[in-house]
Protein backbone atom coordinates (compact mmCIF):
# COMPACT_ATOMS: atom_id res chain seq x y z
CA UNK A 1 0.00 0.00 0.00
CA UNK A 2 1.59 3.55 -1.22
CA UNK A 3 1.36 6.26 1.33
CA UNK A 4 -0.53 8.50 -1.14
CA UNK A 5 -2.46 10.61 1.53
CA UNK A 6 -1.59 12.26 4.90
CA UNK A 7 -3.75 9.57 6.60
CA UNK A 8 -1.80 6.85 5.04
CA UNK A 9 1.48 8.63 6.25
CA UNK A 10 -0.20 9.50 10.11
CA UNK A 11 -1.49 5.63 10.22
CA UNK A 12 2.82 4.41 9.57
CA UNK A 13 4.15 6.79 11.77
CA UNK A 14 1.60 5.39 14.68
CA UNK A 15 3.15 2.15 13.07
CA UNK A 16 6.72 3.41 13.68
CA UNK A 17 5.78 4.04 17.08
CA UNK A 18 4.40 0.69 17.89
CA UNK A 19 7.69 -1.25 16.62
CA UNK A 20 9.74 1.12 18.26
CA UNK A 21 7.65 0.60 21.56
CA UNK A 22 8.05 -3.20 20.94
CA UNK A 23 11.98 -3.24 20.71
CA UNK A 24 12.40 -0.96 23.99
CA UNK A 25 11.30 -3.13 25.96
CA UNK A 26 12.95 -6.44 25.03
CA UNK A 27 16.38 -4.42 24.79
CA UNK A 28 15.53 -2.78 28.14
CA UNK A 29 14.63 -6.58 29.88
CA UNK A 30 18.19 -8.11 28.25
CA UNK A 31 20.07 -4.95 29.98
CA UNK A 32 18.38 -5.51 33.40
CA UNK A 33 19.47 -9.50 33.41
CA UNK A 34 22.91 -9.22 33.44
CA UNK A 35 24.08 -9.47 36.79
CA UNK A 36 26.25 -6.14 36.47
CA UNK A 37 24.61 -3.03 35.55
CA UNK A 38 27.68 -1.35 35.58
CA UNK A 39 29.47 -3.56 33.04
CA UNK A 40 30.23 -2.43 29.50
CA UNK A 41 27.33 -4.78 28.07
CA UNK A 42 24.74 -3.17 29.89
CA UNK A 43 26.05 0.18 28.78
CA UNK A 44 26.30 -1.19 25.25
CA UNK A 45 22.63 -1.83 25.63
CA UNK A 46 21.33 0.47 27.77
CA UNK A 47 22.69 2.85 24.37
CA UNK A 48 20.94 1.41 22.28
CA UNK A 49 17.66 1.80 24.32
CA UNK A 50 18.09 5.53 24.90
CA UNK A 51 18.67 6.52 21.24
CA UNK A 52 15.28 3.94 20.75
CA UNK A 53 13.95 6.68 23.11
CA UNK A 54 14.80 8.93 20.67
CA UNK A 55 13.62 7.60 17.62
CA UNK A 56 10.16 7.43 19.63
CA UNK A 57 10.60 11.46 20.29
CA UNK A 58 11.08 12.00 16.76
CA UNK A 59 8.25 9.95 15.66
CA UNK A 60 5.96 12.11 18.01
CA UNK A 61 7.42 14.89 16.46
CA UNK A 62 7.33 13.79 12.70
CA UNK A 63 3.32 12.94 14.01
CA UNK A 64 2.96 16.93 15.23
CA UNK A 65 5.20 18.03 12.62
CA UNK A 66 2.81 16.84 9.43
CA UNK A 67 -0.59 17.33 10.89
CA UNK A 68 -0.70 14.30 13.51
CA UNK A 69 -1.22 13.88 16.93
CA UNK A 70 1.28 11.46 18.99
CA UNK A 71 -0.29 9.18 21.28
CA UNK A 72 2.05 6.55 23.03
CA UNK A 73 0.27 5.63 26.65
CA UNK A 74 -2.44 3.19 25.20
CA UNK A 75 -2.94 -0.67 25.24
CA UNK A 76 -2.30 -1.04 21.73
CA UNK A 77 0.72 1.25 22.20
CA UNK A 78 2.18 -1.26 24.59
CA UNK A 79 2.73 -4.87 23.48
CA UNK A 80 2.17 -8.51 25.56
CA UNK A 81 5.06 -10.80 24.80
CA UNK A 82 5.87 -12.49 22.88
CA UNK A 83 4.59 -11.19 20.07
CA UNK A 84 5.16 -10.54 15.85
CA UNK A 85 7.54 -7.37 15.22
CA UNK A 86 4.21 -5.35 13.33
CA UNK A 87 4.67 -6.21 9.58
CA UNK A 88 8.18 -7.56 9.65
CA UNK A 89 8.41 -10.01 6.76
CA UNK A 90 9.60 -13.11 7.32
CA UNK A 91 7.69 -13.47 10.49
CA UNK A 92 10.17 -12.17 13.58
CA UNK A 93 8.63 -13.14 17.13
CA UNK A 94 9.72 -10.60 19.51
CA UNK A 95 10.37 -11.90 23.15
CA UNK A 96 11.47 -10.73 26.45
CA UNK A 97 14.02 -12.74 27.38
CA UNK A 98 17.37 -13.25 29.02
CA UNK A 99 20.37 -11.54 27.45
CA UNK A 100 22.62 -14.30 25.66
CA UNK A 101 24.50 -14.28 22.62
CA UNK A 102 21.99 -16.07 21.07
CA UNK A 103 19.07 -13.68 21.45
CA UNK A 104 21.42 -10.82 20.60
CA UNK A 105 22.12 -12.63 17.12
CA UNK A 106 18.93 -14.73 16.56
CA UNK A 107 16.51 -11.33 17.68
CA UNK A 108 18.02 -8.05 18.19
CA UNK A 109 20.30 -8.25 14.93
CA UNK A 110 17.29 -9.21 13.25
CA UNK A 111 15.75 -6.23 14.32
CA UNK A 112 18.17 -4.11 13.57
CA UNK A 113 19.45 -5.65 10.13
CA UNK A 114 20.36 -3.07 7.97
CA UNK A 115 19.05 -2.41 4.19
CA UNK A 116 21.68 -3.19 1.77
CA UNK A 117 22.23 -0.10 -0.67
CA UNK A 118 19.31 0.75 -3.31
CA UNK A 119 16.61 -1.70 -1.55
CA UNK A 120 13.24 -0.31 -2.31
CA UNK A 121 11.25 1.57 0.09
CA UNK A 122 8.67 -0.84 2.13
CA UNK A 123 5.37 0.67 3.18
CA UNK A 124 3.61 -2.17 4.45
CA UNK A 125 4.82 -5.56 4.61
CA UNK A 126 9.08 -4.39 5.47
CA UNK A 127 12.16 -6.73 5.17
CA UNK A 128 14.15 -3.77 7.15
CA UNK A 129 13.75 -0.88 9.16
CA UNK A 130 15.68 0.70 7.08
CA UNK A 131 12.87 0.53 4.15
CA UNK A 132 10.33 1.11 6.37
CA UNK A 133 11.04 4.41 7.25
CA UNK A 134 12.16 5.07 3.74
CA UNK A 135 8.73 4.74 2.73
CA UNK A 136 8.05 7.51 4.76
CA UNK A 137 10.59 9.32 3.36
CA UNK A 138 9.34 9.30 -0.01
CA UNK A 139 4.93 9.89 1.46
CA UNK A 140 6.62 13.17 2.77
CA UNK A 141 8.07 14.12 -0.04
CA UNK A 142 5.38 13.56 -2.17
CA UNK A 143 2.66 14.90 0.38
CA UNK A 144 4.96 18.01 1.80
CA UNK A 145 2.15 18.15 4.83
CA UNK A 146 3.61 20.74 6.36
CA UNK A 147 0.91 23.61 6.56
CA UNK A 148 0.24 23.47 10.38
CA UNK A 149 3.79 22.26 11.67
CA UNK A 150 2.83 23.30 15.46
CA UNK A 151 6.68 23.26 16.85
CA UNK A 152 6.21 24.39 19.89
CA UNK A 153 4.29 21.54 21.23
CA UNK A 154 7.75 19.53 19.67
CA UNK A 155 10.65 17.69 21.50
CA UNK A 156 13.46 19.78 19.85
CA UNK A 157 15.45 21.33 22.38
CA UNK A 158 18.58 19.59 22.53
CA UNK A 159 19.07 20.11 26.09
CA UNK A 160 16.25 17.50 26.72
CA UNK A 161 18.87 15.12 25.29
CA UNK A 162 22.29 13.77 26.23
CA UNK A 163 23.74 10.73 24.94
CA UNK A 164 25.12 8.21 27.33
CA UNK A 165 28.39 5.85 27.12
CA UNK A 166 28.50 4.04 23.65
CA UNK A 167 26.97 7.19 21.65
CA UNK A 168 27.71 10.42 20.28
CA UNK A 169 26.37 13.61 20.12
CA UNK A 170 27.33 13.78 16.18
CA UNK A 171 25.04 11.21 15.00
CA UNK A 172 22.13 13.06 15.84
CA UNK A 173 19.59 14.54 18.78
CA UNK A 174 16.35 15.83 18.67
CA UNK A 175 14.75 18.00 15.48
CA UNK A 176 11.86 20.36 15.31
CA UNK A 177 10.10 19.15 11.93
CA UNK A 178 8.63 22.15 9.87
CA UNK A 179 9.52 21.07 6.40
CA UNK A 180 10.75 18.55 4.08
CA UNK A 181 14.49 18.85 5.04
CA UNK A 182 13.96 18.89 8.85
CA UNK A 183 11.77 15.69 8.25
CA UNK A 184 14.76 14.07 5.76
CA UNK A 185 17.32 15.13 9.20
CA UNK A 186 14.69 13.49 11.55
CA UNK A 187 14.84 9.60 9.55
CA UNK A 188 18.27 9.86 8.77
CA UNK A 189 19.13 10.06 12.67
CA UNK A 190 16.76 7.23 13.44
CA UNK A 191 18.09 5.18 10.38
CA UNK A 192 21.65 5.19 10.31
CA UNK A 193 21.73 5.55 14.84
CA UNK A 194 19.76 1.91 14.30
CA UNK A 195 20.47 -0.11 11.78
CA UNK A 196 22.47 1.91 9.03
CA UNK A 197 22.11 1.27 5.73
CA UNK A 198 24.46 -1.18 3.76
CA UNK A 199 27.76 -2.21 5.36
CA UNK A 200 28.18 1.19 7.19
CA UNK A 201 29.47 0.78 10.99
CA UNK A 202 29.32 3.69 12.09
CA UNK A 203 26.02 6.68 12.96
CA UNK A 204 28.43 9.25 13.05
CA UNK A 205 30.81 11.49 10.81
CA UNK A 206 34.14 10.55 12.91
CA UNK A 207 33.46 6.68 13.13
CA UNK A 208 33.15 6.92 16.88
CA UNK A 209 29.52 5.29 17.71
CA UNK A 210 28.53 2.04 15.89
CA UNK A 211 25.34 1.70 14.66
CA UNK A 212 22.69 -0.52 16.21
CA UNK A 213 23.16 -3.85 14.52
CA UNK A 214 27.29 -3.64 15.32
CA UNK A 215 26.90 -2.66 18.68
CA UNK A 216 24.83 -5.84 18.79
CA UNK A 217 27.28 -8.05 16.72
CA UNK A 218 30.18 -7.22 19.86
CA UNK A 219 28.10 -8.79 21.97
CA UNK A 220 26.78 -11.60 19.85
CA UNK A 221 30.78 -12.35 18.52
CA UNK A 222 31.86 -11.65 22.33
CA UNK A 223 34.14 -8.34 21.48
CA UNK A 224 32.15 -7.37 24.84
CA UNK A 225 31.90 -9.79 27.31
CA UNK A 226 28.09 -10.32 28.40
CA UNK A 227 28.80 -12.00 31.57
CA UNK A 228 26.62 -13.56 34.64
CA UNK A 229 23.24 -13.44 33.36
CA UNK A 230 20.32 -13.81 36.01
CA UNK A 231 17.79 -16.56 35.63
CA UNK A 232 14.04 -14.76 34.55
CA UNK A 233 12.12 -16.08 33.42
CA UNK A 234 11.08 -15.75 29.39
CA UNK A 235 8.09 -13.70 28.71
CA UNK A 236 6.67 -13.19 32.53
CA UNK A 237 3.62 -11.62 33.62
CA UNK A 238 2.89 -10.48 37.19
CA UNK A 239 0.34 -13.04 37.66
CA UNK A 240 3.54 -15.70 37.50
CA UNK A 241 5.07 -14.37 40.79
CA UNK A 242 4.57 -14.94 44.34
CA UNK A 243 1.78 -12.58 45.58
CA UNK A 244 4.31 -10.57 47.99
CA UNK A 245 6.56 -9.79 44.55
CA UNK A 246 3.57 -8.58 42.18
CA UNK A 247 3.01 -5.15 44.09
CA UNK A 248 6.49 -4.76 42.96
CA UNK A 249 6.37 -6.08 39.44
CA UNK A 250 3.40 -4.07 38.93
CA UNK A 251 5.25 -0.58 40.46
CA UNK A 252 7.71 -1.23 37.65
CA UNK A 253 4.63 -1.63 35.27
CA UNK A 254 3.36 1.41 36.50
CA UNK A 255 6.46 3.46 36.16
CA UNK A 256 7.34 2.43 32.76
CA UNK A 257 3.50 3.45 31.96
CA UNK A 258 4.25 5.98 32.93
CA UNK A 259 7.23 6.91 30.94
CA UNK A 260 4.69 7.26 27.95
CA UNK A 261 1.97 8.97 29.78
CA UNK A 262 4.51 11.91 30.32
CA UNK A 263 5.80 11.89 26.99
CA UNK A 264 1.75 12.34 25.98
CA UNK A 265 1.85 15.21 28.31
CA UNK A 266 5.41 16.46 26.96
CA UNK A 267 3.57 16.83 23.31
CA UNK A 268 0.13 18.55 24.58
CA UNK A 269 -0.81 22.52 24.39
CA UNK A 270 1.28 24.34 27.07
CA UNK A 271 3.21 21.58 28.35
CA UNK A 272 5.99 22.74 31.28
CA UNK A 273 8.51 20.60 29.00
CA UNK A 274 11.07 20.86 32.12
CA UNK A 275 9.11 19.51 34.94
CA UNK A 276 8.05 16.64 32.57
CA UNK A 277 11.15 15.93 31.43
CA UNK A 278 12.42 15.65 34.83
CA UNK A 279 9.50 13.13 35.55
CA UNK A 280 10.55 11.39 32.23
CA UNK A 281 14.22 11.08 33.31
CA UNK A 282 13.76 10.18 36.66
CA UNK A 283 10.91 7.50 36.58
CA UNK A 284 13.08 5.96 33.75
CA UNK A 285 16.47 5.88 35.26
CA UNK A 286 16.09 6.78 38.72
CA UNK A 287 13.04 4.79 39.80
CA UNK A 288 12.68 2.01 37.30
CA UNK A 289 16.05 0.51 36.61
CA UNK A 290 16.85 -0.12 40.55
CA UNK A 291 12.85 -1.39 40.96
CA UNK A 292 13.49 -3.48 37.98
CA UNK A 293 16.90 -4.83 39.50
CA UNK A 294 15.44 -5.44 42.66
CA UNK A 295 13.37 -7.57 41.03
CA UNK A 296 15.87 -9.46 39.97
CA UNK A 297 16.96 -10.49 42.92
CA UNK A 298 13.79 -12.41 44.36
CA UNK A 299 13.37 -16.00 43.95
CA UNK A 300 10.17 -17.10 42.30
CA UNK A 301 10.74 -20.43 42.67
CA UNK A 302 11.98 -23.27 39.88
CA UNK A 303 14.80 -21.88 39.89
CA UNK A 304 13.81 -18.20 38.22
CA UNK A 305 13.83 -14.97 39.45
CA UNK A 306 11.72 -12.22 39.20
CA UNK A 307 11.67 -9.53 36.44
CA UNK A 308 9.83 -6.26 35.06
CA UNK A 309 7.29 -7.71 33.12
CA UNK A 310 6.53 -4.41 30.92
CA UNK A 311 2.94 -5.08 30.94
CA UNK A 312 0.19 -2.03 29.96
CA UNK A 313 -0.93 0.16 33.44
CA UNK A 314 -3.43 1.31 33.20
CA UNK A 315 -4.13 4.26 35.69
CA UNK A 316 -7.24 4.69 37.28
CA UNK A 317 -6.98 8.65 38.53
CA UNK A 318 -4.08 10.97 38.75
CA UNK A 319 -0.76 8.74 37.78
CA UNK A 320 1.84 10.51 39.92
CA UNK A 321 -0.64 10.01 43.29
CA UNK A 322 -1.46 6.33 41.85
CA UNK A 323 2.46 5.68 41.37
CA UNK A 324 3.21 7.14 45.19
CA UNK A 325 0.22 5.16 46.73
CA UNK A 326 1.48 1.99 45.02
CA UNK A 327 5.31 2.62 46.52
CA UNK A 328 4.14 3.23 49.96
CA UNK A 329 2.32 0.11 49.45
CA UNK A 330 5.43 -1.70 49.68
CA UNK A 331 6.56 -0.21 53.12
CA UNK A 332 7.44 -3.00 55.52
CA UNK A 333 7.60 -6.07 52.81
CA UNK A 334 10.71 -4.50 50.72
CA UNK A 335 13.21 -2.66 52.65
CA UNK A 336 15.92 -2.74 49.99
CA UNK A 337 13.65 -0.66 47.86
CA UNK A 338 12.72 2.45 50.75
CA UNK A 339 15.17 4.68 49.10
CA UNK A 340 13.58 4.24 45.92
CA UNK A 341 9.86 4.61 47.97
CA UNK A 342 11.09 7.89 49.48
CA UNK A 343 12.67 9.16 46.24
CA UNK A 344 8.81 8.67 44.74
CA UNK A 345 7.21 10.57 48.00
CA UNK A 346 9.70 13.19 47.86
CA UNK A 347 8.87 13.90 44.23
CA UNK A 348 5.51 13.34 43.99
CA UNK A 349 3.62 12.82 47.23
Amino acid sequence: MPLDTVEHLHEHLRLAGIVELTTIPTYLYAMYSLDDPTSDAAKLIRSVAVEEMLHLALVGNLLLGTGGEPKFYAPESIPSYPLALPHHVPETIVSLEPCSRGVIRDLFMVIEQPAELGAPAEADEYETLGQFYSAIELAVKELEPFDNPRLDRQLSDSAFYNPVKFDTADSGGLVGIHDCDTAMAAMEIIIHQGEGVGDHHYADPDHRELTHYYKFEQLADGVVEIGLVRPVMSNPHVTDFPPYIRPVATLANALYSFVLYVMDELYAPGADANALISDLYGAMAGLLSPVAHYLTTLDVGGDYVASPTFEFYEFAGAPRAEIVALAQALVGDHPHLEPVIHQIVKRWG
